[in-house]
């Protein structure tokens, strides 16, 4: 028999699900560059990444049992698949910072670092 959820836990897991839909609308805002604009784009990304840690945050009991219980192969192919997202979204975030011209224009960005924006924005 499993217990009762408390109002607390009926908060998180609305909570998880309000992150979780707002990330998926955030998505598609993302992949829709042309219909945005750059200045958009940037801010819709920030957004994305404050809701990605936001997610982690709520479910940090999956990262602190990832090491336990035995591994099935689909288990290691769950597991993989979320470490290459989040090794992704990182990696998105590092490029934006990079490459952005409104949010972090003001970063002092010089040398090979450079050559992403003028790669991207000729």
């Amino acid at each position: 028999m499993s217990k009762p959820r408390t109002a607390g836990m009926q908060l998180r897991m609305m909570l998880r699900f309000i992150v979780d839909c707002s990330m998926a609308v955030l998505l598609l805002l993302l992949m829709s560059f042309e219909l945005l604009g750059r200045d958009a784009h940037e801010w819709t990304g920030l957004a994305m990444f404050f809701l990605f840690l936001i997610h982690h945050g709520l479910n940090w009991k999956w990262s602190t049992h990832i090491f336990r219980g035995s591994y099935t192969p689909v288990r290691i192919l769950m597991t993989l698949s979320a470490g290459a997202v989040f090794l992704t979204m990182f990696g998105s975030v590092f490029s934006a910072v990079l490459i952005s011209r409104e949010l972090f224009a003001f970063l002092p960005i010089d040398g090979e670092n450079h050559l992403g924006r003028s790669v991207l924005y000729r």
